[in-house]
């Protein structure tokens, strides 16, 4: 089956010219402090904080009146999110989010977050012909509010004003009944913080890499871009959805996610190539059928044929040793070491001894006299 891909694929890449990736700054969403901005405080894994907001959302299957837009690259609606290793889609304990790029932002080091609601005519305008191009049975769609929050040369967790940066927007639009999201990337460059937990090396990659895509908050509906939390995330901005590098969209009001697209022929329906419980995307950058899988947690590769290696990261401490499972891994620890990442020191076997016979003032039990020859 994957012989017969390649083959496939071969003929799709000698038709397709080569093209410019990324989002240009000129065609972002204007942001900025001269667009009336706010821009988040310069904190380590903080946020704007809860943030009422004009229209209620719609976002899976519900209907939102605040969110906060969270430093480490999500916004959210339930809770904020200041976990900065992000978790495989999907996850419960309320993490309802939409995640452009979910990584350990530190934007006290480069960078700035800004964010703004806005009604205004010509942004309702862009959004509405943004909606009705990617969305062809929307033909009337009118916006009637916007979300824009950009993340503009933020670098991350571990580095300093000198290492790499990302720039990347999150628009979320809506007219009250219906809604949608963009992404667009202008320059990834790093994936991953350098905390022990995320394993990033100097320049920001290897490790737990980025994941974006969204999450119900139920532990049972998501959606992810292909290539998240695996090292190809870095090249997020040359992948596309609807036709332009570094753009995706996506319908969000549902109780699934729905992917934009355009007029091109389609792939999937004929060929099935992602496995493992992967999803096809139609692809339609020239016009010339091709595609890209979203893999389920655990698994990468162009078909999603490939477990990712959980242990590839060192997540134990302490010595642990590493055992792979599907979209996660098992630490085992060595004596005198708990915990998921074996993070946790637990007191020694002797010195327990040694404070069970402290009790003892006039007659040790045998296992105190052990405990005190051992030690001897």
């Amino acid at each position: 089956m994957l012989l017969v891909l390649q083959a496939i694929l071969s003929c799709f890449c000698t038709l397709l010219p080569r093209v410019e990736p990324a989002v240009s700054l000129e065609d972002f969403y204007p942001f900025g402090p001269d667009k009336g901005d706010t821009q988040t405080i310069a904190q380590d894994d903080g946020g704007s904080g809860l943030q009422e907001i004009s229209v209620a959302f719609p976002f899976f299957g519900d209907k939102h009146s605040g969110l906060y837009v969270n430093n480490n690259g999500l916004v959210s609606f339930l809770r904020e999110v200041s976990q900065f290793t992000p978790v495989a889609f999907p996850i419960a304990g309320d993490r309802r989010v939409v995640a452009p790029f979910w990584a350990d932002v530190d934007n006290r080091l480069a960078g700035s977050v800004f964010y703004r609601e806005s009604q205004d005519p010509s942004i309702l305008r862009r959004a509405s012909g943004d909606v009705r191009t990617y969305f062809t049975e929307f033909p009337d769609f009118n916006a009637t509010w916007v979300l824009i929050s950009t993340w503009h040369q933020v670098t991350f967790f571990g580095g300093n004003s000198q290492t790499p940066v990302n720039t990347f927007q999150v628009v979320l639009i809506t007219d009250g009944e219906f809604s949608f999201t963009i992404f667009q990337y202008n320059n990834i460059t790093w994936t991953t913080g350098r905390h022990a937990t995320s394993g990033g090396n100097l320049v920001g990659l290897g490790g737990i890499a980025a994941q974006a895509g969204f999450n119900a908050g139920d532990g049972q509906r998501y959606f992810n871009i292909p290539s998240s939390r695996t090292a190809d995330v870095v090249s997020v901005e040359e992948t596309t959805n609807v036709g332009y590098p570094g753009r995706w969209v996506f319908r969000i009001d549902d109780a699934n996610v729905e992917v934009g697209g355009c007029n091109t022929a389609s792939v999937c329906p004929h060929l099935r190539p992602c496995l493992n419980g992967g999803q096809c995307i139609d692809d339609c950058i020239t016009g010339n059928p091709s595609f890209t899988c979203s893999c389920l947690a655990g698994f990468t590769g162009r078909w999603c044929q490939i477990n990712v290696n959980e242990c590839a990261s060192n997540p134990c401490q302490n010595s642990g040793s590493c055992k792979d499972q599907i979209n996660g891994f098992i630490c085992e620890c060595p004596t005198g070491y708990t915990g998921i990442h074996c993070q946790t020191g637990t007191v020694d076997p002797f010195l327990q001894a040694i404070i069970t016979c402290s009790h003892f003032f006039i007659s040790l039990p045998p296992n105190c006299l052990l405990a005190h020859k051992d030690l001897t």
